[in-house]
């Protein structure tokens, strides 16, 4: 600012010059990542609590058909014994030991199919934790670099506002009292967007730009310098030129 510059001017000045910090702080790429990537995280843990219930389901079903098999198993290894032991010697006797021989191996035959799907199933759902995991790496990588790069600018920001707060006190300690109360409170006003000081040009705002009414131009342009003016359209006060 110029040694020119009216003390509530240059004030305005920090204030938005802070007001774009802040902005700027909440604003940060890095945090609108961290937190896409932590919805990610989320949908990765999905997948992973997904595939880890398949995953259990199809180690089941692969002990059951494995357990099966081998009371199924015993059973055809009991008959071919029997079939062959030439302790059956009646034709009729011998063709139903065939047939349920014929059934036992027929029934293996099925559960030993079904242990096999379950067992394709399970190693493909391990390539799919395994794909899962590497996912998991990658993000938390990824995590990690944008909380650095997060810090970083969030201590570059911080820097700039502690800097600005201390300018910003002696700017306000230069402005008269009753100024600064009527300053304070328009600031907060969102319309305002922060911009409360305009100057009069000629009979007109130059913040909302809208001409005063003559007598209200009148009277603000031959008030005392130190004499407190408000625009009466968007309440801004006023310094004259």
């Amino acid at each position: 600012m110029s040694e020119a510059t009216p003390p509530i001017l240059a004030l305005q000045g920090l204030d938005l010059e802070d007001d774009a910090f802040r902005a700027e702080r909440r604003d940060l790429p890095e945090r609108a990542a961290l937190e896409e990537a932590a919805r990610e995280a989320q949908r990765i843990e999905g997948e992973r609590t997904d595939a880890t219930s398949r995953r259990a389901a199809l180690s089941e079903e692969e002990a059951r058909c494995e357990a099966l098999a081998a009371e199924v198993g015993a059973r055809a290894k009991e008959l071919e014994t029997l079939l062959y032991s030439g302790q059956v010697t009646v034709a009729r006797e011998l063709e139903a030991l065939q047939e349920e021989l014929a059934g036992v191996r027929s029934q293996l035959e099925d559960i030993e199919g079904e242990q096999l799907v379950a067992m394709e199933g399970g190693e493909a759902v391990d390539g799919e934790l395994r794909g899962i995991e590497g996912a998991e790496q990658e993000l938390a990588g990824r995590r990690a670099e944008l909380e650095k790069q997060l810090e970083a600018g969030e201590a570059r920001i911080d820097g700039e506002l502690a800097r600005l707060a201390g300018l910003r006190d002696e700017a306000r300690g230069q402005v008269e009292a009753s100024w600064l109360g009527v300053y304070d409170r328009l600031r907060p006003l969102e319309r305002l967007r922060g911009r409360v000081v305009g100057i009069l040009e000629g009979d007109t705002c130059s913040a909302c730009r809208t001409s005063l009414p003559v007598m209200e131009a009148r009277r603000a342009r031959e008030a005392r310098a130190e004499e407190r003016v408000q625009c009466p359209h968007c309440e801004r006060l006023l310094l004259r030129t």
